[in-house]
């Protein structure tokens, strides 16, 4: 499995300091641009060809993202602190939508996969803050 990491709607210049951090970890890095949100998660990191299917699916969708991701491909438990720490050495702030490619997410497109990882993320946040006024009473 090819490790990589894919960037999606990143200001040119934090894109470019991430991928530089990246890169010096020895990662494969793509930045991926809006023509290439069409496509599935799985083409762009190269797990998978394009089929006619994803053509056909392409023709119909609208494929707009509305904030940063980072997506990694083939990424385990000891190389993901590095992506963490090349993260911070960039110094782009916080890049709360963050993903590992999996056999059932790399069918999806990047805009299915920026919706799923949003409401993990709600869901996370409020489970939070019921935690917090738990501890408040």
């Amino acid at each position: 499995m090819k490790e990589s990491i894919l960037l999606f709607n990143f200001e040119q210049q934090k894109a470019r300091k991430l991928a530089a951090q990246l890169m010096m970890a020895k990662f494969k890095v793509k930045v991926v641009k809006e023509e290439e949100w069409k496509y599935p998660i799985g083409c762009l990191c190269g797990w998978k060809d394009l089929t006619e299917e994803d053509e056909q699916d392409t023709l119909k969708e609208e494929f707009s993202l509305d904030t940063s991701m980072l997506v990694m491909a083939g990424v385990d438990g000891n190389r993901l602190n590095q992506v963490l720490t090349a993260i911070k050495k960039a110094a782009v702030g916080k890049i709360p939508y963050k993903a590992i490619v999996t056999e059932t997410n790399q069918n999806w497109l990047p805009k299915t996969l920026l919706e799923e990882l949003k409401q993990e993320h709600e869901q996370m946040q409020s489970e939070n803050s019921d935690k917090t006024m738990l501890h408040e009473k």
